[in-house]
């Protein structure tokens, strides 16, 4: 797994590195810590920032079993092409990939790129409670434009709870196994919810489904199933994301899809007071 974490040049996103580098310490994920600024101006400040979200992503994981190399005290930042630096430590390299970017300009459009680029699997960007305060609509062109998976963080509100909604039984292994690491990491209770259409829960997704919970029950984690009808799925979703961590399971063909647009997922990151998860 690659996940991408995109900070800008506020000092609160500690709390997002904080949270990564726990998931990451158990998933032994290639990670990307990129910063965003929006001119080049606040390059040297933001490598500064990078500096000090190293540290604290390396000591959150602790030393006991470490895939990442641990860096020597001094960086260099690196142009790779206008408006991209790369910060590099004079250090040999860990068994999994720990890098530090920066890009210059649009927020979104950066952080799209990057993911582009890099061929991220999740992407992780923080949010203080319902007032997302990133700049250039960075939330909107994210979500809408990327194919990845997509994580929003709402401070530190840690959910007691974790709702899964799907409608399809084409759920990916490394999706249950990214749920399996959240629902570690916060210490939570899940919920899986099968959207039902007019003839009820199709079968396959309701083989699905079963399957999923005794992966999960075999893992000592409290979960159960709860049926949502799709008429009801919005209202369900809304409050649901008021207190707990919401997983949406956007599979090509899936009724979420049309039930949630781009622009309804829009709305429901940037609104909710909990955390969201897009799963693509």
């Amino acid at each position: 797994m690659r996940i991408l974490i995109a900070v800008d040049q506020h000092p609160e996103m500690g709390f997002v590195v904080n949270q990564v580098a726990e998931l990451a310490g158990n998933t032994w994920a290639n990670v990307t810590l990129l910063g965003i600024c929006s001119s080049e101006a606040g390059v040297n400040e933001l490598g500064g920032r990078l500096d000090a979200y190293r540290d604290m992503f390396l000591s959150r994981i602790g030393n006991e079993v470490l895939p990442y190399a641990r860096h020597g005290a001094q960086y260099e930042l690196v142009q790779q092409k206008k408006g991209v630096w790369d910060q590099k430590y004079g250090e040999n390299k860990g068994k999994k990939d720990l890098s530090f970017r920066i890009r210059c300009g649009n927020a979104g459009r950066a952080i799209v790129a990057e993911s582009q680029d890099a061929n991220v699997d999740l992407i992780v960007m923080g949010c203080s409670g319902g007032r997302c305060e990133w700049p250039d609509d960075a939330i909107k062109k994210v979500v809408k434009n990327t194919q990845c998976s997509v994580l929003l963080i709402k401070e530190e509100k840690k959910p007691q709870m974790i709702v899964c909604c799907l409608d399809k039984d084409t759920v990916t292994q490394r999706s249950i196994e990214l749920i399996n690491q959240l629902v570690t990491l916060y210490r939570a209770e899940l919920e899986i919810v099968g959207v039902t259409g007019v003839n009820g829960l199709p079968s396959d997704v309701d083989r699905r489904m079963t399957r999923i919970l005794t992966y999960y029950t075999d893992r000592n984690i409290k979960a159960w199933i709860k049926s949502v009808d799709a008429v009801s799925l919005k209202a369900f979703v809304a409050q649901a994301a008021e207190k707990n961590l919401v997983a949406l399971w956007m599979g090509k063909e899936s009724l979420l899809v049309k039930i949630f647009s781009r622009q309804r997922l829009v709305n429901l990151a940037t609104d909710s007071e909990s955390s969201i998860l897009i799963l693509r």
